[in-house]
């Protein structure tokens, strides 16, 4: 997965800047500053890890669209095949189903 983040949207990087960013910083507590910039990264860090999931659900179902789609067109030119008789008298589908099979 860490792979992945490599190839993500620019909008990801863009969560840096908008969760809370550090603009304040206590001077006099340096083990506070690193506590805050810690939960901070780990907030960001969540948020692409959020952010991945819907990307790659929302991607999972445009390919389901489209496989659906493919069937749907494969359906349709399989009985348009079966439809269309050649001048032998055999259908095209057969032929091809013959010539594969």
């Amino acid at each position: 997965m860490r792979g992945l983040c490599k190839f993500l949207s620019k909008n990801f990087d863009q969560l840096e800047e908008f969760i809370a960013p550090m603009i304040y910083s206590p001077l006099n507590n340096d083990q506070k500053m690193i506590e805050v910039r810690n939960k901070r990264y780990k907030t960001i860090q969540e948020a692409k890890r959020i952010w991945l999931n819907v990307f790659l659900n929302a991607y999972e179902v445009q390919l389901q669209e489209y496989d659906q789609q493919y069937e749907n067109e494969f359906l349709q030119l399989e009985s348009h095949l079966l439809n269309n008789i050649n001048i032998n008298g055999s259908c095209v589908y057969q032929q091809l189903h013959s010539q594969n099979g």
